[in-house]
């Protein structure tokens, strides 16, 4: 940590280095945005390459599987560059890398399309391209947000990380405005996210790398040993089980208004969701820190299971938009707590590897709902007892004692 001397001045005693802390709320929030972009204009880029509308759930499953592996390597290897130097290569290849494959992406779309009848057949460079940016999105992601460590103690981690998922409910809400988004077009939307991603680098170059290197502490010059399977597995089963929860919620909630009321707007209720989220984080942040990360976490987990099943009975506008706030304060709860259990059960030589095997669980919950979710999902009922199961293993992810977790 850094003296008070290297620190903005705060409002608050609370000890947060906040040029960093603002920086990856930053980064945090451009990466949501980035996929709500992305998803909003997937179908149409495959289409107008020959490909049919079937091919975009079957790449982003794709992209899912790639970052089960993805994410805990790229996390691992920062971890070894930031024994010996820092950590901000990968972020600048993954900002960089992201925002120039976004222009490629939309370059592509303008002049690569065929002038003639002829040549109708899918063109399968674009499906590269595709690839590459996700790649390039997981590559500074976990890199980024591990340095979440360098930005206060391990106490003070669930109120700086409120800021993050500040920034990511409020990024995640705006996949309400997906009609907007796609009314822009592939060139003004892509184009806008590139130079966002590039921005943010250049920023964070010019005026946070230069006076945010992490100190030479005791635990960063020793060599740390490697983080226990049983710390590993705990982090990555969190990482599942809470995201397999949302997205539960995202495919579900929308299913089960249009068949009950079918007059209301499913894209409002999700955005509402990520907006209560958003709104939930700073106070849950703060009892976190009070009362403990784990305690509250766990109380998030009950309201959710309350939640999910006050989801499957929408009988009038009103409830629904209960049972949406009940969700969204309740995922507050839990989401604000998730990367600081993360870093606070490993230590800080092993944070990018920790924090990636959190985004590996989370990958491979999207994998598997995208795999089987339309079985799984098929009754009313299902959100419930999938989502419950999913809470319990949660919760004894969260209870199982662990000798590094000091939250």
């Amino acid at each position: 940590m850094k003296t008070q001397e290297h620190l903005l001045p705060s409002l608050t005693p609370v000890p947060m280095v906040w040029k960093l802390l603002i920086t990856l709320a930053v980064i945090q929030g451009l990466f949501t945005l980035s996929w709500v972009i992305y998803r909003a204009h997937l179908v149409s880029v495959l289409t107008q390459s020959g490909f049919s509308e079937q091919a975009a759930p079957q790449l982003l499953l794709i992209e899912a599987l790639i970052a089960i592996a993805l994410e805990p390597l790229i996390g691992a290897l920062s971890d070894r560059t930031e024994l010996h130097g820092s950590r901000t290569p990968w972020i600048a290849i993954g900002l960089c890398g992201s925002a120039g494959l976004f222009i490629a992406i939309a370059a592509w779309v303008v002049l690569g399309q065929p002038t003639n009848a002829l040549s109708n057949a899918p063109r399968w460079e674009i499906i590269g391209l595709l690839l590459a940016w996700a790649i390039a999105m997981s590559v500074f992601r976990t890199p980024a947000l591990a340095l979440l460590k360098q930005a206060t103690s391990t106490r003070y981690l669930p109120q700086a990380a409120s800021l993050l998922t500040l920034a990511g409910g409020l990024a995640g809400a705006t996949a309400a405005a997906t009609p907007i988004i796609r009314n822009w077009g592939v060139v003004l939307s892509f184009g806008i996210a590139a130079l966002l991603l590039g921005g943010t680098w250049i920023a964070l170059n010019a005026y946070l790398l230069p006076n945010a290197r992490p100190s030479e502490s005791t635990e960063r010059v020793a060599i740390a040993q490697p983080p226990s399977l049983l710390s590993l597995g705990l982090i990555f089963g969190l990482g599942f089980t809470t995201t397999w929860v949302l997205r539960i919620v995202v495919e579900s909630f929308p299913k089960l208004l249009q068949t009950r009321l079918p007059d209301l707007n499913p894209a409002l209720m999700i955005a509402l969701i990520f907006i209560t989220l958003a709104l939930t984080a700073l106070p849950s942040g703060i009892a976190a820190v009070h009362f403990g990360n784990r305690r509250v976490m766990l109380i998030g987990l009950g309201a959710l299971m309350a939640s999910l099943g006050l989801m499957t009975v929408p009988t009038s506008p009103a409830m629904a938009i209960v049972a949406a706030v009940a969700l969204g304060i309740s995922f507050g709860l839990v989401s604000n707590g998730t990367l600081p259990f993360t870093l606070s059960s490993v230590s800080e030589t092993n944070a990018g590897l920790a924090v990636g095997m959190f985004f590996g669980g989370a990958a491979t919950a999207v994998s598997c709902l995208g795999l089987f979710g339309k079985v799984l999902l098929q009754s009313a009922n299902s959100p419930v007892w999938l989502g419950g199961l999913a809470l319990l293993i949660a919760a004894l992810c969260l209870t199982v004692p662990l000798q590094s977790n000091q939250s």
